[in-house]
């Protein structure tokens, strides 16, 4: 008789992997996530799981198995917060919210530490985590199971492919201990010839007589099981309840504007009365989807947590002048009608748009039960693997998400009717594909800019922050060993807008820098570990900063071995990123500021062992953390020492 995978669901959001892996016969016992709102929904959906609603800041290993009675962890899911790498969003690799990526490695850690590491471990991610300076952040992934003897692979798929009716470009990232290759189910579908695609319309038709109806209220499916698409038929339960079917508002300006847009189409339907003003200065090639009517005979376009805003995608209905109702939206995403969201009409449309796609995450781990069955299955390598990231092949980096070229959702550039009549020249890739004479404005290029630029900022937390005596703390302290505490926000708080997490982050290691560059002075070479490469690249800006400012004859060697700083200083900081080791040489050794106790404490004791005069290893600066028993607080601990 198989064995049921026992798993566990960390950033579950409402529990889409989760609710797939229950279909696909796997035992779901825990889920976490901060958002009380997709813990409820996940508890109505999940019985039997335990539905933990924390900052992820206060959670340890330990806690998930005695919260979730497990003795083994089986499967591990995971898809942290991707806003800070998303191609919607402001696309960059340092954006604090990344921290989500040290917590998945702290947990995974203190679970090996406990004898308890998980079996397999499933990322997923937007694609833009594999674009351009984000690969360094798949790196490190891979870096981190490859080191503690997962088998690693990775890849970008269109969940299209694969029976769901919606192209959805994810990346999934499979790490397991078994003794098998990691593999992904072959596709069922093909997105350029359009064969065995899903529609929107076999997803939704059986909904499209129904009329909305006000937060919760139900409303019945009227249709019989003979008119279903096959589809549809895995969707429906036996009753004819249908929960859910609510819609968000819109504005009678914008009904106005998606009444004149056909399927297939965006903003550049709206005729010239009605075009909003923003869309006079922007290229013809811009903004493909906004404004966009789904159509009946493709797949949906990729939803997102705005789905219920029709002028931020194409989320308007094929028929009706209305965005997709919750229900529909979770008929796209693969949600049989047996699931129910909870919470406000708005959180339901989030909880929805963010969650993975429950009929993906079915077809995934039925193909790793099968696989780990030895049975035969039908199965794909993936793409991203340990000699394309690492080796000296010499293969091409693949193209991850081809443009979807069918006809409609933005895949032909066309004159827009806002833009009056059309000239008998239209403008091109030499005026940009724009009608206006402004300057051209990038807002990824000149966000990420000031992000680096504005690290002056930061230099006076060196003397504004509690932290800011170390400096002067270390020259008069050589041999002893102070601590030093500063109550701090939770991730939680400081994750809810950018900057507020930003200044957290680097309240923390501005100061740290600066000890940095003491330190390096009187020792000419110094090691400093940082136990993610995030918290290396942060690193190594400030400390460029505080070196050319006050022109130290110091040499920085960043993680890649770029050199920075004063190149022909005579003292260099080299940068390491290890999680799991404190090397010979090391003397900074430095935990993200959300660590957790477990991890703080085998790092200190290491480092003290290290302070023997046997030892070749001086730890000057160990920078970990601590928690209070308060969920709403963490302390921050150096150790300092000669």
């Amino acid at each position: 008789m198989r064995r049921k995978l026992t798993c566990i669901d960390i950033y579950c959001g409402a529990g889409g992997s989760s609710f797939g892996a229950a279909q696909a016969g796997a035992e779901v016992r825990y889920g976490l996530d901060r958002d009380s709102n997709a813990i409820r929904t996940f508890v109505a959906n999940h019985p039997d799981a335990y539905g933990d609603c924390r900052d992820v800041a206060a959670v340890s290993a330990r806690e998930i198995l005695k919260l979730s009675k497990l003795d083994r962890v089986d499967l591990l899911l995971s898809g942290p917060n991707c806003q800070a790498v998303s191609t919607m969003g402001l696309f960059y690799d340092r954006d604090p919210r990344n921290l989500l990526f040290v917590h998945l490695a702290r947990l995974i850690d203190e679970f090996r530490t406990l004898g308890k590491a998980p079996g397999t471990v499933v990322v997923e991610n937007v694609p833009g985590i594999a674009f351009n300076r984000n690969v360094g952040l798949v790196k490190e992934l891979f870096r981190f199971f490859l080191d503690r003897g997962y088998r690693c692979a990775a890849d970008v798929v269109n969940f299209a492919t694969w029976g769901l009716p919606q192209l959805r470009y994810r990346f999934v990232l499979v790490a397991t201990l078994v003794d098998v290759a990691p593999t992904l189910p072959a596709p069922v579908a093909s997105v350029d010839t359009g064969e065995g695609l899903v529609t929107a319309w076999e997803a939704i038709s059986d909904l499209t007589d129904l009329l909305p109806v006000p937060a919760g209220e139900t409303c019945r499916r009227k249709l019989l099981a003979a008119d279903l698409s096959p589809y549809q038929k895995s969707m429906v339960s036996r009753r004819t309840v249908i929960h859910n079917h609510h819609v968000g508002r819109t504005a009678p300006i914008d009904i106005a504007r998606i009444a004149k847009v056909p399927p297939g189409g965006c903003w550049k339907d709206i005729p010239e009365e009605l075009m909003p003003e923003r869309f006079r200065h922007v290229r013809m090639t811009d903004y493909k989807t906004l404004y966009g009517r789904i159509r009946e005979d493709h797949p949906a376009y990729t939803l997102s947590a705005s789905f219920a805003n029709v002028t931020s995608g194409c989320f308007t209905h094929p028929r009706h002048d209305r965005a997709l109702s919750v229900r529909e939206g979770c008929r796209i995403q693969g949600f049989p009608d047996s699931f129910v969201v909870t919470g406000p009409v708005p959180s339901q449309y989030r909880q929805i748009g963010n969650a993975v796609p429950a009929y993906a995450a079915r077809v995934l781990v039925e193909h790793w039960q099968r696989v780990l069955d030895g049975g035969k299955v039908a199965s794909v390598q993936p793409r991203l693997d340990e000699e394309l990231l690492f080796g000296s092949t010499k293969r091409k980096f693949p193209i991850l998400t081809p443009r979807y070229q069918r006809i409609g959702y933005g895949s032909g550039t066309y004159w827009p009717k806002g833009w009056g009549e059309k000239p008998d020249s239209t403008p091109d890739s030499s005026t940009g594909y724009r009608i206006s004479t402004e300057p051209v404005s990038f807002r990824r290029r000149g966000w990420r800019l000031n992000r680096e630029e504005g690290l002056d900022q930061y230099a006076p937390l060196m003397k504004l922050s509690p932290w800011g005596h170390l400096v002067s703390m270390l020259s008069e302290r050589i041999g002893q060993t102070p601590v030093l505490f500063e109550s701090a926000e939770t991730l939680e708080d400081a994750t809810r807008d950018t900057n507020s997490a930003r200044d957290h982050f680097m309240a923390f290691l501005a100061p740290v820098a600066a000890a940095i560059v003491v330190i390096a002075r009187a020792r000419r070479r110094l090691t400093v570990i940082c136990d993610f490469g995030m918290t290396a690249d942060w690193l190594t800006l400030l400390l460029n900063l505080l070196v050319k400012r006050d022109r130290c004859s110091i040499r920085i060697i960043d993680q890649n071995g770029v050199v920075l700083g004063m190149p022909e200083g005579r003292s260099a900081v080299r940068l390491v990123v290890n999680s799991a080791v404190l090397p010979e040489g090391t003397d900074v050794a430095i935990v993200a500021p959300f660590g957790d106790m477990l991890k703080s404490l085998a790092l200190t004791q290491r480092a003290q062992g290290s302070l023997s005069p046997c030892s070749r290893v001086r730890v000057s600066l160990l920078v970990t953390t601590t928690r209070k028993t308060s969920r709403r607080s963490t302390e921050s601990h150096l150790a300092i020492s000669a």
